[in-house]
């Protein structure tokens, strides 16, 4: 089959004793995680001084859907990218800001031509966004496959990201007008294969299962990535 081809095969170990999670559960492809999302970005992310223009969710195990994680990408008004990861607190449901970390470190031209004003920050998840592009990721679930988790689901702002460009810009060579203002998104969804029976092997139960990644072309629709 043609599709299959986009598949990624893994392989999912459990104990027979399972564990016991602590806290709420937190679905990745819930309403629920957007809302935790909306909450870090309200209440834990300094404004003046950042844009957000990346969010990185996880999920916490293969196969799980629960959102244990994500990671905010930001930038400054002097041009610097930083990152900074969140965690769900194991005795509780709030998710804890770690230490900011600083990423890649840009140029001194390129944080002089990069035009921070016309960088869109992303201050808010917005849920039918979301919704719809998980139910479009999940309509294009091959037949024989069904869906086991949302593995990730990244949405980044776009910006020029390479000093050259930028200069050619600033001199008149090349407008950069599409490298600012558009969006980004990127999933991957875990998938079970219909009928694949579990396998055993002493305490553990031996899953199965296949990944398949999606992102946005120009005109927002997704694709499969291969």
């Amino acid at each position: 089959m043609k599709r299959m081809k986009w598949l990624v095969a893994a392989v999912c170990l459990v104990g027979m004793t399972g564990c016991n999670l602590i806290g709420e559960s937190v679905k990745m492809d819930s309403e629920q995680a957007v809302e935790k999302v909306n909450k870090i970005l309200s209440t834990q992310v300094d404004t003046t001084q950042f844009k957000v223009v990346g969010i990185n969710m996880f999920e916490s195990e293969e196969l799980s859907n629960d959102m244990s994680s994500l990671t905010l990408t930001y930038m400054s008004k002097d041009g610097e990218v930083y990152k900074q990861d969140f965690s769900k607190e194991q005795n509780g449901d709030e998710f804890k800001a770690e230490e900011l970390d600083k990423g890649l470190s840009r140029s001194e031209d390129f944080k002089l031509v990069i035009d921070y004003n016309r960088i869109n920050s992303i201050n808010k998840l917005d849920m039918n966004l979301f919704s719809d592009y998980i139910n479009k990721a999940k309509a294009m679930i091959p037949e024989e496959y069904e869906f086991a988790s949302l593995h990730n689901f990244i949405i980044e702002e776009s910006y020029p990201t390479t000093t050259r460009m930028t200069l050619r810009a600033l001199r008149g060579n090349v407008k950069d007008d599409d490298e600012y203002g558009k969006r980004s998104i990127r999933i991957c969804l875990s998938l079970l294969k219909k009928g694949e029976e579990k396998e055993y092997n002493g305490r553990q139960v031996i899953t199965n299962y296949y990944q398949i990644t999606l992102k946005t072309n120009d005109a927002g629709e997704l694709e499969m990535v291969e």
